[in-house]
């Protein structure tokens, strides 16, 4: 007997299940490659999958488990190709195996009322066949036919081999996650050498689909390479970084990397004191729309921008509307720079109630960060969102007047080796004052100042204002 050999299609009531259709009009390929897993049927297993769409088994694990997140579309049409999805579910060009498809059957394929012509082009002179190629229109002159198949020729000619802009993404991918704990100054080399890379294939040829794609890719590796010359204090070249992905999401109508550009220069303006910025930059860039990790850390940017102000009832609400989104979006507990993973939402969250002097709620969700970190196994890949939430406990502490629990809670901030210098000096700044108001001339207040002084030092930041 012959070995059962699953099929290479989605059956069709997978394709036309509701969260699949949903799924595919984001373009969340985790969800995607999860459903076709879960109802593909008999044989429609991870290996199987990644056979097809021409994937390592860990790389589907990684959209399906991890939260890896597709950028390019060569990608999805790797996978409309592979598990024959309609490419006009994916927002792609008609796939080539439809027209095989539709000779058998004209109705096998789930619509979205719409005239199923195949491919759209702009080009006057150009007629789709009813297999969806192109033909050359019959009204010519003589030799012009010759002239615009050769232009057709060229436009998609181009020096990018095959998997190259996906390897590039992986590349990045790699780096957003080594964001988290790799040192800064690694980190910004990396991103530089891979900025260059991109620049030196956009000076070759390409087509169009392609072009956008590194455009896309030169936006997030900037946005990347601002966050990281922030953390380490180069803030002109961060601003340059922030502008320059904002020009390159403009170009291509990117809206997520466009939201993006803006959480940046709320963040910027968070740790720099222009909370009313924060509050304005934020609610202004929500009107972006769109569901994804970018609109709900504005919201959460949104959060602390009032709870800095000390508009608890505004804080609130901005709380509550980033949790609802959240809940909207697949659930990541693994740290990834760019996706709003679940443990991230208590550290926003305690941040802002001990900024509103709500110092219960303040503790309660920063030990809820340390627990989660704890059992996701990701307590090593936070070092910078447990600085900033051991300092929130250190000011818990010291307000209850608990002088030894504050100082090991903010020498334990410091002591981190990956930091964001501005964010946490910031932060660590206000305990420092707070231990010297409650705990005035004390050895171990003097430790901790100690400690902020030579940390202020690391990153050319100057003293806190109340040392004397």
């Amino acid at each position: 007997m012959a070995p059962y050999r699953p099929p290479d299609g989605l059956p069709h009531d997978v394709l036309a299940r509701p969260d699949f259709i949903a799924a595919c009009k984001s373009r969340k390929l985790g969800q995607i490659l999860g459903i076709a897993k879960k109802w593909g049927g008999t044989g429609f297993t991870v290996s199987h999958i990644a056979r097809r769409c021409e994937m390592t088994v860990s790389q589907v694990q990684d959209y399906i488990k991890r939260g890896r997140q597709a950028h390019s579309i060569e990608i999805f049409e790797r996978v409309a190709d592979g598990i024959h999805i309609p490419g006009h579910m994916l927002g792609v060009t008609r796939r080539a195996w439809e027209a095989e498809d539709a000779g058998s059957s004209s109705d096998a394929r789930p619509s979205e009322d719409r005239t199923d012509t195949g491919p759209v082009t702009s080009a006057p002179l150009l007629l789709l066949n009813q297999a969806g190629g192109l033909n050359i229109r019959d009204d010519l002159e003589p030799g012009e036919d010759a002239e615009i198949m050769l232009m057709i020729q060229e436009a998609d000619r181009t020096d990018i081999g095959p998997g190259t802009i996906e390897s590039l993404y992986t590349i990045f991918d790699k780096l957003c996650r080594d964001y988290l704990n790799a040192p800064a100054s690694e980190l910004q080399a990396k991103l530089k050498r891979l900025y260059s890379r991109i620049m030196r294939l956009r000076q070759g040829r390409m087509t169009f689909g392609q072009h956008r794609e590194l455009i896309a890719l030169s936006g997030w590796v900037t946005a990347l390479l601002g966050c990281v010359d922030w953390d380490m204090n180069q803030r002109e070249a961060a601003e340059t970084a922030r502008d320059a992905t904002f020009r390159f999401a403009r170009e291509i109508g990117h809206s997520e990397l466009t939201a993006w550009s803006y959480e940046m220069q709320a963040w910027f303006a968070l740790t720099e004191g222009r909370y009313s910025d924060v509050t304005s930059i934020t609610k202004a860039a929500q009107t972006i729309g769109g569901e994804n990790s970018a609109i709900v850390q504005l919201i959460m940017q949104e959060a602390r921008g009032w709870a800095r102000l000390g508009n608890r009832k505004a804080a609130e609400s901005a709380i509550d509307r980033g949790h609802s989104l959240l809940e909207k979006l697949p659930a990541i507990n693994y740290p990834r720079h760019f996706i709003y993973d679940r443990t991230k939402f208590p550290f926003y969250v305690a941040s802002c109630y001990q900024w509103l002097g709500d110092d219960a709620k303040a503790e309660r969700f920063a030990h809820q960060v340390i627990s989660e970190c704890e059992q996701n196994g990701t307590t090593e890949r936070s070092p910078m969102r447990l600085a900033e939430v051991y300092i929130t406990l250190g000011l818990v502490y010291a307000k209850r007047g608990d002088l030894d629990a504050a100082v090991e809670a903010g020498s334990r901030a410091l002591t981190f080796e990956r930091k964001s210098g501005p964010s946490l000096i910031i932060r660590a700044a206000e305990l420092d004052k707070t231990i010297f108001e409650k705990f005035p001339n004390t050895r171990r207040a003097k430790e901790f100042d100690d400690q902020l002084r030579a940390v202020c030092e690391q990153f050319g930041l100057p003293l806190p204002p109340h040392a004397s």
